[in-house]
């Protein structure tokens, strides 16, 4: 235990910095986009609703339904998030930024669920930000790793290097399980169990 709190310390210790310049953008993002939402710019808020009405007339039709229950869903919520996150360490170690495609739309999309919603905030109390507070810092971890990695491979290919040169792969591989994984575990669980009743509750 004393080791895995080694890990977990001088982890946030290393990346704090950047996990703070996502958020930031992360709030951005939030905001630009529930204001285009709101005020329908480009269509927007049409769009998700014609959306949004032909999503379900294909699910009814089709007769979908999950079997799974709610646990079921926990793991495949939890693999879901965390395979997400292997990714985006994974499409960081090619020179061109395909990772910040993710690190842009997973703040899109909050916002523009957020302006769909008639209560904003409610909607963001009750089912956003209780996972959310373990979900958001596993992706700005993620995407620190990313951007250091990235910038990494940048320098070796400008001093003329192999592209993952300097690498500590044990230390990425370490970070993604002892601490990416607990929080993906953690984050899925509170969406699968916790989340829905609050929304029942704000109801």
């Amino acid at each position: 235990m004393t080791k895995i709190g080694t890990i977990w310390r001088e982890t946030f210790r290393r990346y704090w910095r950047t996990m703070v310049i996502f958020a930031i953008i992360n709030v951005v993002i939030w905001f630009v986009v529930l204001a285009l939402v709101k005020f329908n710019a480009f269509g927007l808020h049409d769009l998700a609703l014609k959306s949004i009405k032909a999503n379900f007339v294909n699910d009814a039709s089709s007769h979908k339904i999950n079997h799974s229950g709610a646990f079921g869903g926990f793991v495949q919520l939890t693999w879901h998030n965390y395979l997400g996150g292997l990714a985006t360490v994974a499409i960081s170690l090619i020179p061109i930024p395909f990772w910040w495609v993710t690190a842009v739309m997973n703040p899109a999309s909050i916002g523009y669920l957020l302006g769909l919603s008639p209560i904003p905030v409610t909607t963001f109390f009750a089912g956003i930000f209780p996972h959310s507070i373990v979900e958001m810092p596993m992706q700005w971890l993620e995407f620190s790793i990313a951007w250091e990695t990235f910038r990494l491979i940048w320098r070796n290919i400008r001093t003329k290097q192999g592209w993952w040169h300097g690498v500590d792969w044990r230390r990425i591989i370490t970070i993604l399980i002892v601490v990416v994984l607990p929080m993906a575990i953690v984050a899925g669980a509170i969406e699968s169990f916790i989340t829905p009743a609050l929304l029942n509750m704000a109801k």
